[in-house]
């Protein structure tokens, strides 16, 4: 077994960069994924003083107001 050539340095640099490309990638998605369930996360779905009429209670869906109304609280 002789010295190594440049090429086969080529192609170890070349692997190296291709892992550490798709280790990158997956972390990238992984805390994009992280940062858009914390921004989602607010008051669970449920019955809640209607915002223009404290008097009665409004449905909320999790992401916003529902038609579904109710007189009590």
């Amino acid at each position: 077994m002789g010295a190594v050539s440049w090429w086969h340095w080529l192609i170890l640099l070349v692997v190296i960069a291709v892992i550490a490309a798709v280790v990158g990638g997956i972390v990238l998605v992984a805390r994009s994924a992280s940062a858009a369930q914390r921004t989602q996360a607010g008051p669970p779905p449920g019955w809640y003083p209607d915002p223009g009429n404290p008097a009665r209670s409004r449905y909320w869906d999790g992401m916003r107001w529902t038609g579904h109304e109710s007189s009590g609280p």
